[in-house]
């Protein structure tokens, strides 16, 4: 029977159990949902068998999006033993979780009802009364039927959430699908350990023995089926290679090897909608899975997600991350192989070509994320010999017609994460590779060349404008700005003109800069700040942090964007520790300060925590506890200080910068995340977790891999907040920028020579006592040398 046959009937379940066990209430919270009529008739006794049914219109889009007449009979068990059942397709077996004389009957009418093959689901009701039904001795009697089990109450959205996962699923599995031959189609052996389409033809032949090894409850292996539809996209694409196409989808393929990597059950456990356990029919912890899989473990998920489309994330994070561990020839061979074993599908056509579809859009995802994985060496003839055998489908010529330009480009695209990535081994010559022809085929693919600005792959322009074939990097050069502006000073700060003046010519022309940059309102310096920074911010992309963390030694700042976003933050530190210090007088001093706070909380405003941090640490840097200048700031403008009070309380290291954490978790519309302290998180993870398991190297720490996606998100999402809101939309203002990024600035020297003031006769003496802690270091230290000299190692990670 076709699909489009049978999706024109009407879908019939039977929901049978013993009067008064809840059935009624049960069937009425799903029609309810659905603002079905007449629910009152569900509640009226009839004494005919079977009764009229009740019917209601639901909707379903969970496979095929559209409406299903239900067809519902409501039936006592104790008459269904006696005689036979209408024709339905599904049937919910219930019973009262706080009545044992309600579940008694169950296993004989499941015994009676097995020859059948209907779709079974047993449902405890009134869970939340108290429970006298066992659900771990339930689950065991449910099991040698090849039965899950759903516990239910009515008290509120979880139960009635339930109930619908309920009615999904079965209605999921009384279409027609690779399960179709199971005993129980809609049996948790059906989620848990899928039935692929090439291994259908053999499910019927065993049959007749059981086939599931434990327990599993029903609404964990529902879970996903709601969860890929309720994922939405809410982000737009930052760029092809800082997004990764969310992944949607329901029909599921996979083998044994991914069953046992990703399900890591040991036990039925029932998950509520926020996650929390319902009533657990073991007390046995359930294992922390993923942590480590091989190779071909981790790529049978990685094509199973690419179908199902349940854990997109998975999909973006293996993506970014895998040259650490894997080489693009695999991925490719992977995908090829899974091809060849949907052609040979004995299954449903429509869900293998389905499948393969979702493989085209992994792969169109992954050239338009990082089109250089494609210039390893291998990669090319693998790449050529798989989209050949798309070309070669007609439902995929779409998926092939997009290939056929990038392929024409592939001799022109240069692999950019070399450095960081596995070595990959030698490949055999592209005329004796075995996989460089598909299936035999001698053909020669026709490509259509089009311009490089169409096509979506990394392309380099050409050999001359490239300084040189390590350092090749694609990255947005919108910032109009002289290489002398993105690296104002070098680490000693004697660049340019500085170089030559004498420390009093210094001071004054540092003077001169900070009465010019009084005549400018706070929050155009903070812009302005902000625009340059959201710029370099911008040019970071995913990967460029895998090449900052893993590569080791000191890193250019004119090649790397991480590197060159940290000298302009270490500059901004050091020019706001200069513009203090060139003064003489406490009292000049803290007047200083004061207009750095009044700058700093523009920047607070404008959610540039990576300023916010440099204004802070040069701030603390420029004073010492029990200073002169910072009692004289306090008492001044109190209000101030306390500003500068919370933003060291929001900067500092304690509880692994929670604060910080919190604030950029519900920060609003675009934002600059303090990189510092997500370098030192990538560091962390990378040097304290291995790449494999000691104990058995073939087995990678997919766990330590995750983790570098994980954080690596956090800063996406911000450059993503950056992109789709208009907040740094910013005029450019030189004339603030030429007096904030040029090189006068001081060195580490004469910054500490500096550091203790004259005299101000003016003042009344007081005993110097502590103030504002010192938070650049992320130590409260008294030692003015050892902050300037932490300033810049905490800043040039």
């Amino acid at each position: 029977m076709s699909r489009a046959h049978i999706l024109l009937k009407e879908i019939a379940i039977a929901v049978v159990g013993l009067s008064g066990c809840g059935k009624s209430t049960f069937i009425s919270e799903d029609a309810k949902a659905h603002e079905a009529s007449g629910i009152e008739a569900l509640f009226a006794s009839s004494g005919t068998f079977p009764p009229t049914p009740f019917r209601y219109t639901r909707h379903f889009d969970r496979v095929i999006p559209r409406d299903f007449p239900m067809v519902i009979y409501e039936l006592d068990i104790a008459k269904v033993l006696h005689e036979s059942l209408p024709p339905v397709s599904g049937v919910v077996v219930c019973y009262d979780a706080a009545n044992k004389a309600s579940f008694s009957p169950v296993e004989e009418l499941l015994r009676r009802i097995r020859p059948l093959k209907l779709s079974t689901i047993a449902v405890a009701l009134k869970t939340d009364l108290d429970v006298v039904v066992d659900p771990q001795e339930s689950s065991n009697l449910l099991k040698n039927y090849d039965v899950g089990l759903v516990q239910v109450d009515h008290l509120g959205n979880t139960g009635r959430a339930r109930i619908k996962k309920v009615f999904n699923w079965l209605t999921v599995s009384i279409l027609p699908g690779p399960h179709a031959d199971l005993r129980n189609p809609a049996s948790p052996d059906a989620r848990h350990s899928p039935i692929t389409w090439e291994a259908r033809a053999s499910a019927s032949a065993s049959s007749a023995t059981p086939t599931i090894s434990r327990a599993r409850s029903t609404p964990d292996f529902l879970s996903t089926h709601e969860v890929s539809q309720s994922r939405e996209s809410s982000e737009r694409k930052l760029s092809s290679a800082r997004s990764v196409t969310s992944f949607a989808g329901s029909s599921s393929e996979s083998s044994s090897s991914f069953s046992s990597f990703i399900s890591g059950r040991g036990a039925s456990l029932n998950v509520t909608e926020n996650g929390h356990n319902d009533h657990p029919v073991s007390k046995e912890k359930e294992p922390r899975s993923g942590q480590y899989a091989t190779l071909e473990e981790l790529l049978d998920k990685l094509l199973f997600l690419a179908v199902s489309g349940d854990d997109p994330t998975f999909i973006s994070h293996f993506l970014l991350t895998y040259r650490r561990f894997a080489s693009p020839r695999s991925i490719l061979l992977a995908m090829q192989k899974r091809m060849r074993q949907l052609d040979n599908s004995t299954g449903d056509p429509m869900f293998a070509n389905y499948a393969q579809m979702r493989i085209c859009h992994l792969l169109e995802t992954w050239i338009q994320a990082y089109p250089q994985d494609f210039a390893v060496p291998g990669a090319p003839g693998a790449l050529h010999a798989l989209v050949r055998s798309i070309v070669g489908k007609t439902y995929l010529l779409h998926h092939g017609s997009d290939f056929l330009p990038f392929l024409s480009h592939l001799p022109n695209i240069i692999d950019t994460d070399a450095a960081w990535a596995l070595k990959s081994e030698i490949p055999v010559d592209e005329c004796e590779d075995p996989y460089s022809i598909s299936d035999g085929e001698k053909e020669t693919l026709v490509v259509e060349t089009k311009s490089p600005s169409t096509s979506r792959s990394l392309v380099a322009r050409s050999n001359d404008n490239l300084p040189s074939a390590a350092s090749v990097r694609e990255r947005k050069s919108s910032l109009p700005l002289s290489a002398k502006i993105f690296i104002p000073v070098n680490s000693s700060h004697s660049q340019g003109d500085a170089q030559d003046m004498s420390p009093k010519d210094l001071l004054n022309k540092l003077r001169s800069n900070a009465q010019t940059l009084a005549n400018f309102d706070c929050s155009a310096i903070a812009e302005e700040i902000t625009r340059v920074e959201a710029k370099l911010f911008m040019d970071i992309e995913p990967r460029h942090w895998l090449q900052y963390i893993l590569v080791p030694g000191r890193k250019d700042p004119e090649l790397d964007s991480i590197s060159r976003f940290n000298v302009i933050s270490n500059y901004l530190a050091d020019w706001v520790v200069s513009l203090i210090l060139c003064h003489d007088k406490p009292r000049s001093r803290a007047r200083q300060i004061e207009r750095f706070v009044d700058i700093a909380h523009e920047l607070r405003a404008l959610n540039n925590y990576s300023a916010l941090r440099a204004f802070v640490a040069g701030i603390n840097n420029s004073t010492f506890q029990g200073d002169e200048t910072m009692e004289i700031f306090k008492n001044k403008t109190p209000d101030h200080y306390k500003n500068l009070l919370s933003w060291d309380v929001l900067l500092q290291h304690r509880g692994a910068h929670q604060a910080y954490r919190m604030a950029l978790k519900n920060t609003k519309g675009a934002c600059i995340p303090a990189l510092e302290v997500h370098m030192s998180d990538l560091i962390r993870a990378h040097e304290g977790n291995p790449n494999v398991n000691l104990d058995g190297p073939s087995k990678i720490h997919w766990g330590k891999f995750n983790m570098f996606g994980r954080l690596i998100q956090t800063t996406t999402h911000c450059q993503i907040q950056c992109q789709t809101n208009p907040d740094y939309c910013l005029p450019s203002r030189n004339r603030i920028l030429k007096v904030i990024f040029n090189e006068y600035v001081m060195s580490e020297e004469m910054q500490t020579s500096r550091m203790a003031p004259l005299p101000d006769s003016d003042l009344v003496e007081e005993p110097f006592r502590s103030t504002l802690p010192r938070r650049m270091s992320h130590e409260h230290s008294t030692s003015p040398q050892k902050g300037a000299t932490i300033l810049r190692r905490i800043l040039q990670w």
